[in-house]
């Protein structure tokens, strides 16, 4: 900054790099601030239809998605997306990335019916690009089925995650944490169509590959322990249920203390105990409420 000033490409290139790690660190604020500087010294030196400035758009827009702020994240990629299709062409890997951003950013603000195009296609420039066997592509599969889901469609969720599986097996094996992401998500969806022996298999292949990847006591290690409860609730095991949920319980608490995924597994941990009976039933309810007031997203 000292020896090209304040508003060069350059300045602003090491601004973004800064803010980049800044956000892999966690320090969220520091990063936005940044991201904020980075791209008012592009707009002053090289102006919107840049590509340095696409992409800090780009990348802006992720922080503020995981940050909550989705109006704000919304009109960056909008604008990203023009940005790409006009300097890299529509069927560009970047493009895809903005679009599919974008769907994300529409799912979680509730908008799934929104969603569902970009997520398509989003996909089928990744497939155009790549082909079938790749990870980009497996991750727009797993991505349009995650909204597949919520929209209510299981059946093609459950085929698109079935072929997100068998990528995910060819490439990195059947002991990658995200192959067992994926076999996490298919069992899900099995739930909810009440296949539920379909369903016991998936999440039980799941927390093997969790357990072997990163182990036991990761949270992500939870999420099959805890769809194993559900299936036992619904089968009416409320023993076996509640000796998972008590399972993902544990690993949520150590893990992430008083989060709302650590109150998810204690309320249906409570509701299989209701059935079961527990000397720790009390304890578990005090801490229930500790939880809710003051638990973190």
């Amino acid at each position: 900054q000292r020896m090209l000033g304040p508003d060069h490409l350059t300045t602003a290139q090491s601004t973004f790099h800064l803010a980049r790690l800044e956000y892999e660190q966690g320090r969220f604020d520091e990063s936005e601030q940044l991201f904020r500087k980075a791209l008012d010294i592009l707009l002053r030196s090289v102006g919107e239809n840049h590509l340095e400035t696409a992409k800090v758009h780009h990348n802006f827009a992720h922080l503020l998605r995981e940050r909550g702020k989705f109006a704000e994240a919304e009109s960056l990629l909008r604008k990203a997306i023009i940005l790409w299709e006009r300097l890299v062409g529509k069927e560009h890997p970047n493009t895809a990335g903005a679009i599919i951003n974008l769907a994300h950013v529409l799912h979680m603000k509730g908008d799934k019916e929104a969603a569902d195009p970009l997520f398509r296609r989003a996909l089928d420039i990744y497939l155009n690009i790549f082909g079938t066997d790749h990870p980009t592509t497996a991750m727009g599969m797993d991505a349009l089925a995650i909204n597949l889901r919520a929209e209510g469609q299981f059946e093609e969720a459950e085929k698109l995650y079935h072929q997100a599986l068998y990528v995910w097996e060819r490439l990195i094996g059947k002991d990658h944490h995200q192959t067992a992401i994926t076999l996490n998500n298919l069992a899900e969806v099995l739930l909810d169509m009440d296949q539920f022996d379909e369903s016991e298999k998936y999440y039980t292949q799941s927390k093997d590959a969790f357990e072997k990847s990163i182990g036991k006591a990761h949270p992500y290690t939870s999420h099959p322990y805890h769809g194993l409860g559900c299936v036992n609730m619904k089968r009416g095991d409320f023993k076996a249920a509640a000796d998972y949920f008590l399972t993902a319980y544990d690993i949520r608490e150590k893990a992430l203390g008083a989060h709302s995924e650590t109150l998810e597994a204690l309320k249906d941990l409570l509701g299989a105990l209701e059935h079961t009976g527990s000397p720790e039933l009390e304890n578990l309810q005090k801490r229930k409420l500790e939880i809710e007031a003051t638990a973190t997203e």
